[in-house]
C-alpha cells in the first residue's frame, strides 16, 4: 500500500505532519472523511519517520479489532520493512496492558490514533488516560472537529495541523479517485488470491466460478461510480439526481422480484397481510412507476391521498367501488385514471 502514490491532500497532511514534528511539537490532528485515505497515510507517515529519522519503535492503534487486523495486514504485505517496528492495538487492548502494567511508557517512539473521534468506541476519559500515559510523538486522525464541550477533545482541536473536508473532497474529486484507486487495488488482490485456489475437494470449480462473478459485479459497481463522478465533475447532474436514480433502480429490482421470484412473493405476502397488500404498498411509495416508461405522462395520486380510493358510481344508492389506485396525469390536460 505505501508504493501507491498520495493523492494532492495526502501529500499535503504528510508535509504538515512533519513540518509539525520537526518544530518540537509532539501532537498532530489530522481532520479526514471517512474513505478520503488516512490508512494509506498513516502507512507513508510511520514509513518516513522510518526511513528519514531512523524511528524503530511505533504503533498504530485503531478503534475495531478489523481495523487493526487490516492495518496489519496492509503492512505485512506492501510494507514489510515496517513489519517487525509497528505494532497495530485496539484503544480497548491499550488501556488492558496499560492497566496492567504490560506497556512501557516509553516503548514507542511514535503513535496513530485513529478516529479519535469513535465516541462510541472510545470515551474521552480513556482517550485521556492513553494519551497521558505514552511518551512518543502522536499524530491523531478525526473525521471531524472533536466535541468542544469536552476539555481534553479542546486540546486536540488546538492541535490541528491538516484539515480536509468532505465537502472538498467530493468538489476536487480526489474522494472518488482514492475510493476507485482502493477498490482496483483489492479487486486485483482478490483475483490473484482466487487464481492461486487449487481445485479439489475442498474449493470446488462451482465456488470459483461463483467468486469470480462477485467479482466482475464489483467492476461493473466502480465502472458506474467512475460515470457518476465524470457527470457531476461536468456539472450535468448533482448527488440528489444520483440518489434519486439509485432508489429507482433498487425499486425496480424489487419489483422484478416480486414479479419472478414466487417464494419471496409468498414471504412478504405473509409479512404483509395477503398478496393485496405486497403490490398497495409497493405502489403507494413508487408512484412515479405509473406512465413512466409508457408515454411518459407523469401520474400521481389525486390531492396528495392515498392511491387506493372508494369510488362511487352513477347511482348515489350503490356502495360504490374500491379501485386500486384513483390517479390524475401531470399534463397541461389533466385526465383522471382508474388502476386495477
Amino acid at each position: 500500500m505505501s508504493n501507491y502514490h498520495l493523492l494532492e491532500h495526502q501529500q499535503n497532511a504528510l508535509t504538515k505532519v512533519f513540518d509539525n514534528y520537526k518544530s518540537g511539537n509532539s501532537l498532530s490532528l489530522i481532520i479526514m472523511p471517512a474513505g478520503s485515505g488516512k490508512t494509506l497515510l498513516s502507512t507513508h507517515i510511520l514509513k518516513k519517520f522510518y526511513k528519514d529519522y531512523s524511528l524503530k519503535s511505533m504503533a498504530y492503534i485503531s478503534s475495531r479489532k478489523t481495523l487493526q487486523i487490516q492495518f496489519g495486514y496492509d503492512i505485512s504485505k506492501f510494507t514489510p520493512s515496517l513489519k517487525e517496528v509497528v505494532k497495530s492495538f485496539t484503544y480497548k487492548g491499550v488501556i488492558e496492558e496499560i492497566r496492567n502494567s504490560t506497556i512501557n511508557k516509553s516503548q514507542f517512539q511514535v503513535l496513530i490514533f485513529d478516529d479519535v473521534d469513535e465516541r462510541n468506541i472510545t470515551n474521552e476519559v480513556q482517550l485521556k488516560e492513553i494519551f497521558e500515559y505514552f511518551n512518543g510523538q502522536k499524530i491523531c486522525f478525526a473525521r471531524s472537529e472533536l466535541p468542544k464541550s469536552e476539555t481534553f477533545s479542546n486540546i486536540l482541536n488546538q492541535n490541528i495541523v491538516f484539515k480536509y473536508t468532505y465537502k472538498e473532497a467530493i468538489k476536487d474529486g480526489n474522494f472518488s479517485a482514492f475510493q476507485k484507486i482502493i477498490s482496483n487495488n483489492l479487486i486485483q488482490d482478490f483475483k490473484d488470491e482466487v487464481e492461486d485456489i487449487n481445485i479439489g475437494a475442498v474449493w470446488s470449480l462451482d465456488f470459483k466460478k461463483n467468486i469470480l462473478n462477485r467479482i466482475k459485479l464489483l467492476e461493473e459497481e466502480n465502472i458506474e461510480s467512475e460515470k457518476s463522478r465524470k457527470l457531476i465533475k461536468a456539472n450535468n447532474i448533482d448527488t440528489s439526481e444520483i440518489e434519486e436514480m439509485g432508489y429507482k433502480k433498487k425499486q425496480l429490482k424489487e419489483f422484478t422480484k416480486l414479479l419472478n421470484d414466487n417464494e419471496y412473493f409468498d414471504n412478504q405476502a405473509k409479512e404483509k397481510n395477503g398478496e393485496e397488500h405486497v403490490w398497495q404498498t409497493f405502489f403507494e411509495n413508487n408512484q412515479w412507476i405509473f406512465g413512466f416508461g409508457l408515454n411518459f405522462i407523469f401520474n400521481t395520486s389525486l390531492k396528495g391521498e392515498r392511491l387506493e380510493q372508494t369510488v362511487a358510481g352513477y347511482s348515489v344508492k350503490g356502495h360504490g367501488k374500491r379501485t386500486d389506485a384513483l390517479l390524475k396525469t401531470m399534463g397541461l390536460f389533466k385526465h383522471y385514471a382508474l388502476v386495477k
